[in-house]
C-alpha cells in the first residue's frame, strides 16, 4: 500500500529539518542571465527536510480557495491545483535539499497524477498539512553527485491521510542543456503568447470565471471535439520570464475541453465532471508565436464515468497528450 511505501513524515521524525526563509529559499525565482533571482509569488510551502528515513519531504498546505485554480465546483478538488502544488513541492525540496542552482531549468516528462478515491472534498484537507514526499533512491545523481533528475511515484499526503500519487520524472537541466534543447543560438527569445482567440461561456467548461477559460473558437467534428488555447500569459503559469507555454497551462486547456465535451455529449452538468486522473506526457516546446490546438476525444462510453484523450498540436508536431479518467458525480439541479 502507497501509505507503506510512504510513511508519514511526522511520524517518521526529521534528520535535517529547517524554514525556507532560513536558508534563503526564493519563493519563486526568475531565471534570466541578466538579472539576479528575485522571488515572485509565493509559494505554499513552510519548510522542507529530510526524514530519518532519508526521503526528502516539503511541507505546507493546499490553498483551497485559488483564485486561478479552485474556480470550479464548491469544495471539489481541483486535480491541476493538486499537480501544481506537488511539481512545486518538488522543485522546493531540489533547490533547498538536492542543492540544484537557480539557473539550471526545472521540466517535467511524461508524468501521471492519481487521486486517492477518499479525497473527494478539498475543503475537507484546508487546515491539514500537506506533505510532499520525494524518496532518496528516486534521486538521480552524476558522478560529482549532483541531482540532475527524480523519478516518480512522488506522495502527497495530508496529515497521516494520503491523498494523490505523482508518477514520471521532472529533471534539472543545467544552461547549456536546455539551450541545445531550445535550438542553440537560434533558442526562441522571451515573451508573450501570440494571436488571441474569444474564449468560451466559463460555466460550459466547469469555472466561474471568464479569465480563467484557457479555451476558445471549440467545434464539434466526427470523432471528438477540437479547440483553441487561449494565447495569453495567465498569471499562475507565467509567473517567471518563458520562452514556451507551460505544460501544466496545456494540461488545464485540455481538462476544460473534456468537460465540455462531457457536457455536450451526455446528460451531466460542467460542476459534476471530476477528474480521478490525468496522465500528462510533453512531447516537444509548444512555442509562443503558434496558437495550439486541442483535440479531444472520448476512449469510453458515458456511464458513471469517462475517459478521454487530448492531444496539443501546432501544425503537425504534437507537442503533448493527455489522458483524463472522469468521475460524473450527478446530483439534482440547484443542489450544492
Amino acid at each position: 500500500m502507497l501509505e507503506q511505501t510512504y510513511p508519514n513524515p511526522i511520524k517518521a521524525g526529521a534528520q535535517q529539518q529547517f524554514l525556507l526563509h532560513d536558508k534563503n529559499v526564493p519563493r519563486r525565482v526568475i531565471v534570466d542571465p541578466g538579472q539576479a533571482n528575485l522571488p515572485l509569488h509565493p509559494h505554499p510551502f513552510r519548510e522542507v527536510y529530510q526524514s530519518a528515513s532519508g526521503d526528502y519531504v516539503a511541507v505546507g498546505r493546499l490553498p483551497t480557495r485559488n483564485q486561478f485554480f479552485n474556480d470550479g465546483p464548491v469544495g471539489a478538488t481541483d486535480p491541476l491545483h493538486l499537480a501544481e502544488f506537488i511539481r512545486q513541492g518538488v522543485e522546493v525540496i531540489s533547490r533547498a535539499l538536492l542543492d540544484v542552482p537557480f539557473e539550471h531549468t526545472f521540466i517535467l516528462k511524461k508524468t501521471k497524477l492519481t487521486l486517492d478515491p477518499l479525497f473527494e472534498r478539498a475543503d475537507d484537507y484546508a487546515e491539514l498539512d500537506h506533505f510532499v514526499v520525494v524518496p532518496k533512491s528516486q534521486v538521480r545523481r552524476r558522478g560529482d553527485g549532483t541531482a540532475y533528475a527524480a523519478d516518480g511515484p512522488f506522495a502527497c499526503m495530508a496529515e497521516d491521510q494520503h491523498i494523490a500519487t505523482y508518477e514520471g520524472t521532472v529533471a534539472f537541466l543545467q544552461p547549456e542543456a536546455y539551450k541545445s534543447t531550445r535550438g542553440g543560438d537560434d533558442a526562441p527569445e522571451y515573451g508573450d503568447p501570440q494571436g488571441w482567440v474569444e474564449p468560451l461561456d466559463p460555466v460550459c467548461v466547469g469555472k466561474r470565471k471568464i479569465e480563467n477559460v484557457l479555451i476558445g473558437a471549440a467545434a464539434r467534428h466526427e470523432q471528438g471535439m477540437t479547440a483553441l488555447l487561449i494565447p495569453q500569459a495567465r498569471p499562475p503559469y507565467f509567473d517567471r520570464p518563458l520562452d514556451h507555454y507551460p505544460g501544466m497551462m496545456m494540461a488545464e486547456a485540455a481538462r476544460q475541453l473534456t468537460v465540455l465535451m462531457a457536457y455536450l455529449n451526455s446528460d451531466v452538468l460542467p460542476d459534476q465532471v471530476h477528474v480521478t486522473s490525468i496522465e500528462m506526457d510533453f512531447k516537444s516546446f509548444a512555442e509562443l508565436n503558434t496558437q495550439p490546438t486541442l483535440h479531444a476525444v472520448a476512449t469510453s462510453k458515458p456511464a458513471q464515468w469517462q475517459d478521454f484523450k487530448v492531444t496539443v498540436k501546432q501544425a503537425d508536431a504534437v507537442r503533448a497528450s493527455f489522458a483524463i479518467q472522469t468521475r460524473f458525480v450527478r446530483q439534482e439541479r440547484g443542489a450544492r
